[in-house]
């Protein structure tokens, strides 16, 4: 799968994700963002966050990042893992795929 075609199935995943949060959990998750500078995410409706997100950390980076966030608020629930699980399993299989090609 293309990084572009990627992208655009993992923005409206992220933002289902991030819908699930409650106020909390989602300024937790905001907090362990630390590649992106605390004043541009103050103040941001959850809307545009996924956008940023991906921005910040490009597409793999934050699929792998946000899977990092989710086991530690924890958030291991259905509601969040399902939109989130796909994207995990494919990059791995992909990151498996390439190290067997260095071997």
């Amino acid at each position: 799968m293309s990084l572009k075609l990627l992208e655009a199935k993992w923005k409206p995943a992220l933002s289902s994700i991030l819908e699930e949060l409650t106020e909390a959990e989602f300024r937790m998750m905001l907090f362990n963002l630390f590649k992106i500078p605390q004043g541009v995410k103050d103040g941001k409706a959850r809307e545009y966050i996924p956008d940023l997100i991906v921005q910040y950390y490009g597409t793999e980076g934050s699929i792998f990042e946000i899977d990092k966030i989710m086991k530690n608020i924890p958030r291991n629930d259905a509601a969040v893992q399902e939109p989130l699980r796909p994207f995990v399993e494919k990059l791995k299989k992909q990151r498996q795929g390439k190290k067997g090609l260095k071997s």
